[in-house]
């Protein structure tokens, strides 16, 4: 239990900075929709289901931004690199599945500051509209979250593969226009769905249903069993 406090602790330890620049925005872009319901001049948006629709629909977008951004290394793998800590790490007496083990143990305690955020958003919209968000929010932050896993260990191996600082440098390039990309098509998907000729009500309706929760959890669980095989083979190797 020593082993994985030590190699948690690390993780957190190192990408600090990130994950609270992350809770950051989701705090600043939480607070500002609630602003917008709770203000005087909004007491006919929170009675009206039409109007509060907007909202309904930009509230998706701190589970994306919570999911997808929560479980980013935060510029770990880089700073191993550069560090000599990725080939260190190689001659300690720790097994791949015990460090892929404890990375996973580290992005589900991000996960869960940011679905703290989430779920509290969550209850404070219903309380100023009488709605109910919590199941597409959270549904969205577990699909988020499992693309992430399987970027961000994609992410991870080509980073360590590259010892020469150029080369490094090219692929975090690389990997950071990929990010952007996603979110790019994220917003052309996003945008064909809730074309004017969809009923976005039904599309928003399938979404914050308990059948879009289930495949969400299930795509979630099969990311992270994913991640976790992945990081394991990156220090198989290493085991005896």
């Amino acid at each position: 239990m020593k082993l994985y406090k030590s190699l948690v602790y690390r993780e957190l330890k190192l990408s600090r900075k990130y994950y609270v620049l992350i809770g950051m925005m989701l705090l600043f872009l939480a607070v500002s929709l609630m602003l917008v319901l709770i203000l005087p001049s909004a007491e006919s948006i929170s009675t009206d289901e039409e109007a509060v629709l907007p909202l309904d629909l930009v509230s998706i977008g701190i589970g994306i931004i919570g999911g997808f951004m929560g479980v980013r290394d935060g510029g770990n793998y880089s700073m191993d690199v550069k560090t000599g800590w990725a080939r260190t790490v190689y001659a300690l007496p720790v097994t791949g599945k015990q460090m892929a083990c404890a990375t996973l143990m580290q992005r589900l305690i991000s996960l869960s500051g940011a679905a703290v955020i989430i779920i509290a958003y969550a209850i404070a919209f219903r309380a100023a509209t009488g709605l109910s968000v919590f199941i597409q929010l959270i549904s969205v932050f577990l699909i988020c979250a499992g693309a992430g896993l399987i970027l961000d260990a994609v992410y991870g191996a080509v980073v360590r593969m590259f010892r020469d600082k150029r080369q490094q440098k090219k692929m975090i390039v690389a990997g950071n226009a990929a990010v952007i990309a996603i979110f790019i098509l994220i917003e052309k998907v996003v945008s064909l769905v809730f074309k004017p000729s969809v009923d976005v009500t039904k599309v928003l309706k399938f979404v914050n249903s308990p059948v879009f929760a289930v495949i969400a959890i299930v795509f979630f669980a099969a990311s992270a069993l994913l991640y976790f095989v992945a990081i394991s083979k990156s220090y198989e190797r290493r085991e005896p």
